[in-house]
């Protein structure tokens, strides 16, 4: 019983947005972001695009683990549209040592 609760700890995913106001966007994600979650991301970004958002703060505190395809989400955000700004928050190392190791954080705000 203890192994399944920790396998569905694991697996636990989430994405929760806060909007302060019509253009500002606080975006929290939790737990991994891979292929089987970046339909997911890519989705509550263009939704947010969509309803005017410019200023996107993403919280990648609790993001445990992101490949290739979590980065591409966050490249595509990035490269949607002039005039957005990309700000990632307190990013777990993870997502630290990947977007030092592609250069992304050379084009997105680390704070």
């Amino acid at each position: 019983m203890q192994g399944e609760s920790e396998e569905a700890a694991v697996e636990a995913f989430a994405i929760t947005v806060d909007r302060r106001d019509e253009l500002t966007a606080y975006v929290r994600i939790v737990g991994e972001v891979d292929l089987p979650r970046t339909d997911e991301v890519d989705a509550t970004f263009d939704r947010l695009i969509e309803a005017g958002v410019r200023r996107f703060y993403i919280d990648g505190s609790g993001i445990r683990f992101m490949d290739s395809m979590g980065l591409r989400s966050l490249l595509r955000l990035v490269r949607s549209g002039a005039g957005l700004d990309v700000v990632i928050q307190s990013p777990s190392p993870p997502v630290r040592r990947i977007l030092q190791a592609t250069g992304v954080d050379q084009v997105v705000t680390m704070e």
